[in-house]
């Protein structure tokens, strides 16, 4: 499927998955709200995901790759907004250039986050830089993601010793994509596929 098509079916998925979510919940008070924008474009007529590394020098997550977004401020009219800004900082888009298409349901997170997943198209890459959050901006290929082969469930042990199965994608580009982020993904990928 090329890219223009592929994006018109996920266009498609989100706006029926949108319609069709009438009760979606918020956050309760003991999460952190925060928002993450899954940002799609097309490079070289084939659709990519953009993901970022984040900085080992920051106090959360340091190092991992990510989705640009960040928690709720108190200024922000939604979670939207929030996605939004937070894209605009880590890596200098406009918010002219996105095109939010839908959300996916609230992620509740076990390390006390509540994430709203917010799904937009990037219409070109003019200004693309990261700011200082970010160590490194890469982008994935949506077929590349989708083939099963590059994904597994694993066992993952916290620093609490508490084990529990946690998505992993083969290394991309020298990249570990993991955790929320890669459950994040695959719910995405999911609700594309399904």
């Amino acid at each position: 499927m090329d890219a223009n098509a592929l994006l018109e079916k996920i266009k498609k998925k989100i706006e029926e998955f949108n319609a069709n979510d009438v009760a979606r919940e918020g956050c309760e008070p003991s999460l952190h709200p925060s928002a993450i924008l899954i940002p799609l474009v097309v490079i070289n007529g084939e659709l990519k995901i953009i993901f970022t590394r984040r900085s080992s020098a920051l106090e959360r997550h340091q190092g991992q790759v990510s989705f640009p977004g960040g928690l709720v401020e108190l200024g922000d009219k939604s979670p939207i907004e929030t996605a939004l800004r937070e894209t605009c900082e880590e890596i200098n888009i406009r918010y002219s250039q996105i095109e939010v298409l839908g959300a996916l349901h609230t992620y509740k997170s076990h390390s006390g986050y509540c994430i709203f997943p917010v799904v937009g198209f990037i219409h070109n890459l003019n200004g693309l830089q990261r700011n200082g959050e970010v160590e490194r901006i890469f982008f994935v290929p949506y077929h590349w993601l989708v083939n099963p082969k590059h994904s597994a469930l694993l066992d993952f042990q916290t620093t609490e010793g508490i084990t529990r199965k946690v998505w992993f994608f083969d290394e991309y580009e020298g990249e570990l994509l993991w955790g929320i982020t890669a459950d994040i993904t695959k719910i995405f990928i999911g609700l594309i596929e399904n």
